[in-house]
């Protein structure tokens, strides 16, 4: 089944249908695309630096900037203090990181709910509830709410279809302009292990303003079709991805294009 995913990647690749000399006219777009990431992780302050407050208390400060406290009585109700990272619905509502923000968290062990208040240079306030059900297939929920400019609602379902097979639908909405976006991906594998790959293929429509700025898909506004994706993992912190959209704008003009990645985390 991998050598078939490679042989879908090289088709992705080189599919005539990306044409590298194409005219100016052509909407198609070709890419190449280098990153390199800092492989973002936690370090504690030595025990003696850790202050007690309650029955347990953290205190972190990240090599990326920022730090927060973090500090629970209970253990089921968690208070979250200083410069945070949060990210809701996998990121299609929002995600956002280094926010001043106070966050509290009902956690138990399937469920969670939580509030957060912040502010970037404007206000923010969202709140997320999730929910996992093992008994049916691993099937999780979640429901965001998200407030800057505009107020945002997004749901987000993933299950498994079948062994190693997942399905997501997310969708979003606009409640200040009631637009609407909806994206439904089935994924094959998932490339965790060097030597490992997966496929994936989606569809998207997404009406203009339905997510926000603060979203990782921004570049989806505006659009429908199909998204065809695969991942290799070459090493432990080398790994290789190219997809190719079918897509167009709503208003129906061309907006099909090709992108592959080599992204090496140090």
């Amino acid at each position: 089944m991998t050598k078939w995913i490679l042989c879908t990647l090289i088709f992705i690749i080189f599919n005539p249908y990306v044409v590298l000399a194409a005219p100016p006219s052509a909407h198609r777009i070709y890419s190449f695309s280098y990153q390199l990431t800092d492989q973002f992780t936690i370090k504690p302050f030595p025990p003696g630096k850790l202050e007690q407050i309650g029955d347990e208390v953290s205190r972190y400060r990240p090599d990326g900037g920022g730090s927060w406290l973090d500090f629970s009585a209970d253990k089921k109700i968690f208070y979250t203090v200083g410069k945070q990272s949060f990210n809701f619905n996998d990121g299609f509502i929002a995600s956002m990181g280094g926010v001043m923000s106070f966050k509290t968290t009902f956690q138990s062990m399937h469920h969670s709910a939580s509030v957060f208040y912040g502010n970037n240079g404007q206000d923010f306030f969202a709140t997320n509830i999730k929910a996992n059900f093992q008994k049916f297939k691993n099937l999780n929920l979640e429901f965001s709410y998200f407030r800057s400019i505009y107020q945002y609602i997004g749901f987000r379902t993933s299950n498994e279809l079948a062994k190693d097979t997942q399905l997501t639908i997310e969708t979003a909405e606009n409640l200040n302009t009631l637009n609407k976006g909806i994206l439904i991906t089935a994924k094959y594998k998932n490339a965790r292990q060097p030597g490992q790959a997966d496929l994936s293929v989606s569809y998207r429509f997404i009406e203009p303003s339905a997510i926000s700025d603060y979203s990782t898909r921004t570049d989806f506004a505006n659009t429908r079709g199909v998204r065809l994706q695969t991942t290799y993992k070459i090493k432990d912190d080398f790994t290789f991805s190219a997809f190719h959209d079918f897509t167009q704008t709503l208003d129906k003009e061309d907006n099909a294009q090709s992108n592959f990645s080599f992204e090496y985390m140090f």
